[in-house]
């Protein structure tokens, strides 16, 4: 699978940083770009996961951020996900891991 959301984090083989633990995030919205959704995932610490990167895609990840996006963002392209469900989920899973 492609995308994974279980009780250690979020990991989308897509972003190449392993699993984002749900205790880095701290949200996460909807954005769409030329009619593809994304995930735009809100994190504590990314330096903790642009350090995983290569030097191609870390400087992906910064023009992300220059652009007004996060580093890092879940591609919905492709699937069947429904984005506002998704976002609903992974804000869910964060409320429940934070109490």
């Amino acid at each position: 699978m492609r995308l994974v959301i279980d009780d250690r984090g979020i990991f989308d083989r897509k972003l190449k940083v392993g699993v984002i633990e749900w205790h880095d995030i701290r949200g996460a919205y909807v954005d769409r770009v030329a009619g593809n959704a994304f995930i735009c995932l809100e994190l504590r610490d990314s330096a903790k996961y642009t350090s995983r990167l290569s030097p191609v895609r870390r400087l992906i990840a910064r023009l992300n951020k220059t652009f007004g996006y996060t580093e890092f963002s879940l591609n919905l392209a492709g699937t069947a996900v429904d984005p506002d469900r998704l976002r609903q989920l992974i804000l869910d899973g964060v409320a429940a891991r934070s109490r």
